[in-house]
């Protein structure tokens, strides 16, 4: 299945070399979770993100259970930073 990965940030630099930007259109097997895919990518562990998945908020806690599908939007962001 076919997905679209946008990042914030940085985090443009875990997305293959073939992206545009900070996007990029990912073939994943099927039944692929926010988990696996940021797993996929080597995302740092140590990170919190923000993760939408088609205009969604997924909680932390749901990023190992939800499934991604055929043409979902997936958004990894960076935690905000501010003072």
């Amino acid at each position: 299945m076919r997905v679209t990965v946008k990042t914030g940030g940085l985090l443009y630099e875990y997305l293959p070399p073939e992206r545009t930007g900070n996007r990029a259109t990912l073939e994943l097997a099927e039944g692929t979770t926010p988990l696996a895919l940021m797993q996929q990518l080597r995302l740092p562990q140590d990170g919190t993100y923000l993760v939408i998945v088609n205009d969604e908020l997924v909680p932390e806690e749901q990023r190992g259970e939800r499934r991604l599908a055929e043409g979902d939007r997936v958004s990894i962001n960076p935690p905000l930073k501010g003072g």
